[in-house]
């Protein structure tokens, strides 16, 4: 599958499905596309291997991607390798995450004058 311009994950509802979904889905999304995933509000339930702060459900891993796009600002492990460099932007809605995907740049130090 290649010339994927935007992907919505409305699956399962399920922790790892919506995870393994972003693992193999975003990598083929092309630059510029977007990827969202709904029904975030089901991270909190046990009913889909959720719970509050539950490690490895979707919404804990968008919440590290935050950390990850300013890795070159730490030197913590990311989350999703290369978040920093192929993900512009992320935004949070009620049960939903949008994730922007686009070449990010190294940031430099500029000094204009003395």
């Amino acid at each position: 599958m290649g010339g994927v311009d935007v992907v919505l994950d409305d699956g399962s509802h399920m922790a790892s499905h919506q995870l393994t979904s972003f693992q193999v889905l975003f990598p083929l999304l092309n630059e510029g596309g977007v990827y969202i995933c709904e029904d975030l509000h089901a991270a909190y339930s046990p009913a889909f291997d959720g719970g509050y702060r539950r490690s490895g459900t979707f919404i804990e891993v968008a919440k590290q991607i935050v950390d990850d796009i300013h890795a070159d600002f730490h030197d913590q492990p990311q989350s999703v390798p290369g978040a920093h460099r192929s993900i512009h932007g992320i935004c949070f809605y009620n049960s939903m995450v949008v994730i922007e995907k686009r070449l990010q740049q190294e940031p430099r130090h500029v000094q204009v004058g003395p």
